[in-house]
């Protein structure tokens, strides 16, 4: 679980910290575009209640993964007003990472305590320290949307790894019923 929160944090802080500089080019605002991703943020986090009560924790887990790299690859190949199409994608995948990640490991490694939780805390703001300085050196030598398109290579990871997640909890879910 860490090494997934080591991507989920990279996904979700390394390109909203530097969201300005990526998007510059593809609209003219892209403060506004900040604005909005965490607006949409707010709302999905004051319902995430109900979201998780009709998904499980490693399928929301699986779907903000999906809706995070559709959005990072849309913000690679849109622009002006399409932009914030892209950016609402990308909030809504990057809405429940954190929060469901911590969630995650309270619910099911309870053992861990205090302490797992502030190891997954600890794993993402370390995570973020390390992507912001290669997002940086990608953004020098190459271009905004070439950044976010390796970017949109950790959610693709996500996908793989949540997927397996998932299925791994619906086979335990389904012996614990038997």
């Amino acid at each position: 679980m860490v090494a997934c929160m080591f991507l989920t944090a990279a996904s979700e802080l390394g390109t909203t910290q530097r969201i300005e500089s990526l998007l510059k080019e593809s609209v003219a605002k892209p403060l506004l575009v900040l604005a909005f991703i965490n607006g949409i943020m707010a709302l999905g986090r004051l319902f995430a209640g109900q979201v998780v009560h009709k998904l499980s924790p490693s399928g929301m887990l699986l779907y903000s993964a999906i809706f995070t790299f559709i959005g990072l690859w849309l913000l690679t190949v849109t622009s002006g007003g399409m932009t914030f199409v892209a950016a609402a994608v990308f909030a809504v995948g990057v809405t429940f990472f954190w929060p469901t990640m911590l969630g995650f490991v309270a619910e099911y490694l309870p053992e861990t305590g205090a302490l797992g939780l502030s190891i997954m805390g600890g794993a993402g703001m370390f995570s973020v320290s390390i992507v912001l300085p290669v997002m940086g050196n990608l953004m020098d030598n190459a271009s905004a949307a070439e950044a976010l398109r390796t970017m949109s290579i950790l959610p693709a990871i996500l996908i793989v790894a949540f997927f397996g997640l998932h299925m791994y909890m619906k086979k335990r879910q389904k012996t614990f019923e038997v």
